[in-house]
């Protein structure tokens, strides 16, 4: 116990392992990891100096993840893939690439998939419009800043600002969608996404 004291303090108070290599050189000490684990675990200056990690605390969930909705009435909306599918299972039927289109309900959690042959935008429509037709209107979208879904904002900024002039604006302005983007180089932020990528898999599907 001496020696491994001793050695602990004359060479800066080092980690179990390292004091380990340093007494092996010279001795060779019965059940040394465990012995020098033990003492290294009294050391008042090593306890001192090596504090208790405090853990943050997690901030409030948003507004719209707590509110009560409509089931998909604020959803996100992302994209996972590419996966290889058939159109059928036959012998002779080609492989192709395909991805799929998430859209998560932030207050249920419930999950929508959408198949989709590539990441453009008309592509993206088409799915946004059988999602509609199966779930109902949307009256907010979160999505990251991908340019698909940059694209559909602007597209669909520019149909509400020509409807706006016509005589169909009392009938069509209360389904107007508000697009929210995350913050660039945040994916924490559409952690329901994000999270639902990973049970997506195409055994799932």
């Amino acid at each position: 116990m001496l020696l491994i004291d001793h050695a602990h303090r004359t060479n800066g108070h080092p980690v179990p392992q390292t004091l380990l290599n340093i007494l092996c050189q010279e001795y060779w000490i019965m059940s040394a990891r465990s012995i020098v684990k033990s003492r290294l675990h009294k050391c008042i200056p090593c306890f001192r100096a090596k504090p208790r990690i405090i853990q943050p605390i997690m901030g409030n969930l948003p507004r719209h993840r707590l509110n009560e909705v409509r089931p998909f009435g604020k959803s996100g909306v992302d994209f996972a893939g590419p996966f290889e599918v058939k159109a059928a299972m036959l012998r002779k039927i080609k492989v192709t690439k395909a991805y799929i289109c998430i859209f998560v309900c932030l207050v249920t959690t419930a999950v929508h998939i959408e198949l989709v042959s590539d990441l453009s935008i008309p592509m993206f429509f088409a799915a946004f419009n059988r999602f509609v037709c199966r779930r109902g209107k949307c009256t907010d979208i979160f999505s990251d800043c991908s340019t698909n879904f940059v694209g559909a904002q602007r597209y669909l900024k520019q149909i509400y600002d020509m409807t706006r002039e016509t005589r169909f604006i009392h009938n069509i302005s209360h389904h107007q969608i508000q697009w929210h983007f995350n913050p660039p180089a945040a994916p924490y932020m559409g952690g329901s996404g994000e999270l639902c990528q990973n049970l997506a898999a195409p055994n799932h599907i």
